[in-house]
This record gives structure tokens, C-alpha cells and sequence, in this order.
């Protein structure tokens, strides 16, 4: 998110035996209500996949040394809303509360208005609260 724009999004598909990861980032071209990093940068495609391409192998060194934690803590440190409500579209629900964390095993953590502490493993998360 940039600016109240999605930029970017992940998709995560784990199994008993898997973890698929997916991403999409608006590098040229977006829909009207999304950023695109040209607006942001001169970068181009190659040099944006270049970076990112690093700063997965850097981040992937870094989990298989000392694992999810310390990434989780950097990813905290820019999380978007975090202290403020969201909301986590389930298959059959939504919850709507406070976004308080990430736990160590990569579920969101929201605080709902009557104190309820809700532990979402998947989710979409579309209107951020609007």
C-alpha cells in the first residue's frame, strides 16, 4: 500500500507438504485506484524484478538462518493499519476488529469491539476498515 493504493499483493496456497507464494506488483500499469511504482519511481520492469528477485534470496537467507521471527518483526515495523480496524473476508464470515499483530506462526491477529481476540489464519483482506 502506498499512499491508501495497493500496490502490491500476495497470495499464500500451503498444503500438508507445500507452501506456494504468489505476488503481483503494479510496475506499469494498474487499474485506476491502484499505484503503480512508476508513479513513485523511473524504475523499470527489469531493474524493479532485479531488486525484488534480491530482496527475496536476501530474505529467504535470512528465514532459513534464524527463522520466521525476525521477519516478521521487520515486516511489522511497515505493516499497513496496524492499530487500526480492518476487515478479514473468511470463506463463510467476516471479522471486523483492530489489526494487533502478526503471531509467530504468521496468522493476523484482530481484537474485535467486544474484547474478542480472533487469530485468522487465511484470509482477504479488501476495505481495510473504509
Amino acid at each position: 500500500m502506498i499512499n491508501d493504493s495497493k500496490l502490491a499483493g500476495i497470495l499464500i496456497e500451503a498444503g500438508e507438504d507445500y507452501v506456494l507464494v504468489g505476488t503481483g506488483v503494479n510496475v506499469e500499469t494498474a487499474p485506476d485506484d491502484r499505484a503503480r511504482v512508476q508513479d513513485f519511481s523511473r524504475l523499470s520492469v527489469n531493474g524493479f524484478r532485479d531488486i525484488f528477485l534480491h530482496s527475496i534470496s536476501t530474505y529467504y537467507s535470512l528465514w532459513q538462518e534464524k527463522g520466521f521471527i525476525p521477519i516478521r518483526d521487520l515486516w511489522m515495523t511497515f505493516a499497513f493499519k496496524k492499530g487500526q480496524v480492518i476487515t478479514a473476508n473468511l470463506k463463510n464470515q467476516s471479522i471486523r476488529g483492530v489489526f494487533q499483530n502478526i503471531d509467530n506462526s504468521g496468522s493476523l491477529i484482530l481484537r474485535s469491539s467486544d474484547g474478542e481476540e480472533h487469530v485468522i489464519t487465511s484470509s482477504e483482506i479488501i476495505n481495510w476498515g473504509q
